[in-house]
């Protein structure tokens, strides 16, 4: 009987080395996950920083424009408020992770790095988008900077036309 229960400790023993082997290292594989995260996190915080700056001085350079630079404008703002709540909710998420990570909790573990997997993605499409509205924007001022130059050579030619005339009725 006593043998009997030594093998059956010896069992119980090995699971749960078994089991601390497993989540040690699903451990580690999170720790590491979590790292790569943050740097990713900070690269595209560091992107976004590039692209605030870069599209606030498009704005800047594009004061005025009519409707749509007014209508590009409100979108490349959504846009923006709305990579800031991804960001929020990722770090938000990647403390959840790491709370996880110090109770051992794999599954809820796991399901937390899809979700985090699935916001990074709708971060990649929230930027793509907002790339996409400034292409457009940039494009519109590119014609309005055009007609202005036709504009103001219409201007000049005129201009000439005018005192043309007044030399000639002075004349």
């Amino acid at each position: 009987m006593h043998s009997a229960n030594a093998k059956k400790w010896e069992i119980e023993l090995a699971t749960l080395k078994s089991n601390n082997a497993r989540l040690t290292s699903a451990l580690q594989e999170s720790t590491a996950n979590v790292d790569e995260w943050k740097r990713q996190l900070a690269s595209l915080k560091e992107e976004n920083m590039r692209m605030k700056a870069k599209y606030q001085a498009d704005l800047e350079n594009s004061k005025g424009g009519g409707e749509l630079a007014d209508e590009l404008r409100k979108e490349i703002q959504s846009l923006r408020i709305r990579v800031e709540q991804l960001e929020t909710e990722i770090e938000s998420k990647n403390d959840e992770i790491k709370a996880l990570s110090s109770s051992n909790k794999l599954s809820e573990m796991q399901s937390l790095q899809k979700e985090n997997h699935e916001l990074q993605s709708t971060i990649k499409l929230a930027q793509s988008e907002l790339e996409i509205a400034l292409s457009a924007h940039e494009s519109q001022k590119q014609v309005l900077l055009t007609l202005n130059q036709q504009l103001a050579s219409r201007i000049h030619e005129l201009a000439t036309i005018h005192d043309e005339m007044t030399t000639a009725l002075q004349t």
